[in-house]
């Protein structure tokens, strides 16, 4: 025998009958007929196989105890010892969750998990589920599963936890109701308590005054017998006299007391009746500062209006209380004016200590600024688009306009084997609101100020850095916006330059690509279709970088590639004749396009301020029209730019009569336009508020160049200054 190993596949057929048909390639490990004892490797056990041609019986028992199922293997494959050994393979399946019990399987996991998960959970949990599956479907229609907040829980479980929630909600409004019904109850038993005293002490004070009552009468009657004439002594009456009246008015002074004690427990109930009152209502007791108001004290001692508490409130709360005052009204200042509370002034910080700092910079014990390298650094950082403003000891301040946003560099030149006062440094930055702080200095200097520039959260640039990007702003544009990111850290020093030549580099990597598709099709027939592999060659550029490039020759306003097919593109025509159409356009729409120009105001020379002459004003401006000349009507394309804003020129006037006509007729017209000569004319009407305003327009700014929507073929309307008479306004 041959150590060979065959795998053979079970169908439903063999597992039912416990059989095997042998193929032609396995009649050589089995003999023709009789029995033979296989080896079981994986349980160990021995099994006993019936050979009758090429059925192989007996695999009944074998096929049981592995669990064999349609599809699985078994291993047929002979050993060293000159015996059979059959291995069962079973076969990786995957759950058809299409299936019912499948399918209830995954939905027992999740409902017996008890943990809420999300759609995306479960799948991760069970990956083997279909990614076009509709799970959630599935997960709806059990009963079991509820979604609750984006989670699917167990429908038990969810309805225990509201079940929790509301038994702690009832709960918690039951102890609120003891609480309260507690509270009313205390409430009352003070209540309770407050009327048994006051009934209390209104029996006492009824008793007291029957016994008042008593005493008085028991006094009348005394009275009135010592008023009856008596046989007694003259001084027997007096001593007696005298006895009733010190009665009387011990009595009177203990019915006083007695009403005065009557009312202070009346008051006392009173104020435990409210207190009791407020505690019920839920309100805090107050304290030594509430107002209170009794009938038996003074109004000016106890009332308080509204802003009268809020002002006393204030005064109470400050440093120093006032003192009490008799009169709490203030009677005596009526008639005085209303005190008034005075504003500060601001005064505006002089120019001059506008920088506190400057003085620590131009001290004399700092070392002046370089000027040739402050020049240096003007010249270097204007040239990319900063806007630069001089400061003191070297320093600079860059501007970045960019419309909606705005930054500001505080630029510091440091000369060579310096030292640098960065306690002065910082606070310039601080009063000057600079956005960024930089330091510009020799690679030397910058290595010792490494450590203090982070912590000063500043950036090192180098002289090198400040060269090596004016050397690449003529190959790639290169602004403020380019420079920021290196303005805010890392600086254009050691790696920030090597960021910056990074940045650079990809840049021209891209062009770079831009050039090698664009030479490729050059060298294709147009009009042809290819593919993408026909442009990769041994090129490095990758399909990616190929397919955008290819997308973006497609747009406008190049248009030099149509996609036909998918990966199929076509090349419209030439690429020469494309990139000539290109620059032909924008050659034209350079000439069109606007430039942002700033207004002239022209002042009068000290010879017209001086002169009695009155300046050229609207109403002493007519209007001609002046044939334009074929020259400035179109010019060339490349020069194709707005012209300069004329100026008008005024002469000194000449010695005569006419000097105010001569005078005028001096005012210079472009030299664009050829104006014919002026020649005296009688005046004409005056013109509408149209005409006046185009007449000036064509006056001061009639030497534009066309390429603003106009036809260059079109006549120009410039003014013609005439000889009007003067009008009357004499300089003052």
């Amino acid at each position: 025998m041959m150590a060979q190993e065959f795998r053979y596949p079970l169908t439903r057929i063999c597992l039912r009958s416990g059989t095997l048909t042998l193929p032609l390639g396995m009649l050589q490990v089995f003999p023709d007929d009789g029995e033979v004892a296989a080896q079981d490797t994986l349980r160990g056990g021995e099994v006993l196989l019936h050979v009758e041609g090429r059925q192989v019986s007996g695999l009944d028992e074998f096929f049981v105890e592995h669990a064999l199922e349609v599809n699985d293997e078994i291993v047929v494959k002979a050993l060293d010892d000159g015996g059979l050994g059959l291995t069962a393979v079973k076969r990786v399946r995957k759950p058809d969750y299409h299936r019912p019990e499948v399918l209830g399987r995954l939905i027992d996991e999740v409902a017996e998990a008890g943990v809420p998960m999300t759609e995306g959970e479960i799948r991760a949990l069970h990956p083997d589920v279909p990614t076009g599956f509709p799970l959630r479907q599935a997960l709806e229609a059990d009963e079991r599963l509820t979604l609750h907040q984006g989670r699917w829980q167990s429908s038990l479980a969810l309805e225990e936890e509201r079940r929790a929630v509301e038994r702690a909600a009832a709960e918690r409004k039951q102890a609120e109701a003891a609480r309260r019904a507690e509270a009313a109850a205390e409430a009352e038993r003070r209540a309770d308590a407050a009327a048994k005293v006051a009934e209390q002490r209104e029996a006492e004070r009824r008793a007291e005054a029957a016994a008042r009552a008593a005493a008085e009468r028991e006094a009348d009657r005394d009275a009135a017998r010592a008023e009856e004439p008596s046989p007694a002594h003259p001084d027997v009456q007096d001593d007696r006299a005298e006895a009733e009246r010190i009665s009387r008015a011990s009595l009177n002074e203990r019915a006083e007391e007695d009403t005065r004690a009557h009312a202070r427990r009346e008051r006392d109930a009173r104020a435990d009746a409210r207190a009791a009152e407020r505690e019920v209502a839920g309100e805090a007791e107050s304290g030594d500062g509430a107002e209170r108001f009794d009938w038996n004290e003074p109004v000016g001692r106890g009332f308080r209006f509204p802003w009268q508490r809020a002002k006393a409130k204030t005064i109470k709360s400050g440093p120093e209380p006032s003192a009490p005052t008799k009169d709490p009204f203030r009677l005596d200042r009526l008639g005085e004016a209303r005190p008034s509370a005075t504003r500060p002034t601001v005064v505006p910080t002089p120019r001059a200590t506008l920088f506190p700092s400057d003085t620590a910079l131009n001290s004399a014990s700092l070392p002046p600024g370089d000027p040739v390298k402050t020049k240096r650094a003007r010249e270097a950082f204007a040239s990319v688009g900063y806007r630069v403003e001089g400061l003191a000891h070297g320093q600079l301040m860059l501007h970045a306009d960019l419309g909606r946003r705005q930054h500001k560099v505080l630029l510091h030149v440091l000369p060579d084997e310096q030292r640098l006062d960065w306690a002065a440094l910082l606070a310039r930055r601080r009063e000057s609101g600079a956005t960024y702080l930089a330091v510009v200095g020799d690679h030397r200097d910058l290595h010792r100020l490494t450590a203090p520039a982070d912590l000063a959260r500043a950036t090192l640039w180098s002289w090198a850095g400040v060269e090596r990007v004016l050397d690449l702003v003529g190959t790639v544009m290169l602004g403020p916006v380019d420079l920021e990111p290196h303005f805010e850290r890392d600086g254009m020093f050691e790696y920030g330059l090597e960021r910056f030549e990074r940045s650079v580099a990809k840049r021209v990597q891209e062009k770079g690509v831009v050039s090698t598709v664009l030479t490729r099709l050059a060298g294709l027939r147009a009009p042809a279709v290819f593919v993408i592999e026909d442009l990769t060659g041994d090129t490095d550029v990758s399909r990616d970088q190929i397919v955008r490039v290819l997308e973006r020759l497609s747009e406008a306003p190049f248009h030099l590639i149509s996609k036909v097919d998918n990966g199929e593109f076509c090349l419209r025509y030439r690429v020469h004749d494309a990139l000539d159409q290109v620059a032909e356009y924008a050659t034209s729409l350079r000439a069109r396009l606007p430039e942002r120009q700033r207004p002239r105001v022209r002042g009068f020379s000290d010879e017209e301020v001086t002169s009695p002459l009155d300046p050229i004003g609207a109403d002493d401006v007519d209007f001609a029209r002046v044939e334009a000349s074929a020259a400035a009507a179109e010019p060339r394309v490349e020069e194709r730019r707005p012209a300069p804003r004329p100026e008008p020129r005024v002469q000194p006037p000449a010695k005569g009569r006419s000097g105010v006509s001569e005078a005028r007729e001096a005012v210079s017209v472009p030299a664009s336009a050829s104006v014919p000569q002026r020649t005296h004319a009688a005046p004409e009407p005056e013109p509408t508020p149209a005409q006046k305003r185009g007449g000036q327009d064509a006056l001061f700014g009639g030497g534009f160049a066309t390429g603003f929507g106009e036809d260059p073929d079109d006549e120009i309307d410039v003014s013609q200054v005439i000889d009007r008479k003067p009008s009357g306004r004499k300089r003052r």
